[in-house]
């Protein structure tokens, strides 16, 4: 069996609620390395960090660029720049913004495609419009496991039921169960 543990999640609005959900759902002996991206506009900075690593027993810190990937850490992308992964280290980039928010889900998750194809899990959760329904579809394609946030379960609806539309998903459930799930994938 394949081994997974590069786990992406992108949120976007309504998406706090069912980020602490999953981090406080994590086992502590996770042996997977979490990267998240949460649309926030640039003007504020994100307490995130600390806010998810008081939530759960995994630490949570911002990326920074260079920085070497760890296992049971939750890496949060910050607001002004776009979260990419290549082979063990972090990169951020300053591109341009896409309905005003950058970094957006679609990067990260294409990038993590790219560089560990099976090894990925990427998550869909509560959000407007249809960031990361491709980057969804890439894991997919590149053997990864897709999951997406019950839409019933979202205050926003669209991400999830766009990334379903795409492609469907390999598991759809409320974000609450999605750390058992996490457990058990990887």
């Amino acid at each position: 069996m394949q081994k997974r543990d590069i786990v992406v999640i992108g949120a976007s609005a309504g998406g706090l609620i069912p980020l602490m959900e999953l981090v406080r759902g994590l086992p502590a002996t996770l042996d997977a390395s979490i990267f998240i991206v949460q649309h926030f506009p640039p003007s504020l900075h994100s307490s995130l960090p600390s806010f998810l690593s008081s939530m759960g027993t995994l630490k949570a810190t911002e990326a920074f660029d260079g920085e070497f990937i760890c296992k049971r850490r939750i890496y949060v992308g910050p607001s002004d720049r776009q979260l990419l992964l290549e082979l063990n280290t972090i990169v951020l980039e300053q591109t341009i913004s896409r309905n005003r928010f950058r970094p957006t889900i679609n990067a990260l998750f294409c990038s993590a495609a790219d560089t560990f194809g099976l090894r990925v899990i990427g998550i869909i959760l509560s959000g407007m419009m249809d960031d990361g329904t491709h980057g969804l579809s890439e894991i997919k394609n590149a053997g990864g496991i897709s999951v997406v946030q019950k839409p019933s379960d979202a205050q926003f609806k669209s991400m999830p039921e766009n990334a379903l539309k795409d492609h469907g998903a390999d598991y759809i459930l409320p974000a609450g169960d999605m750390g058992i799930l996490l457990g058990t994938l990887v």
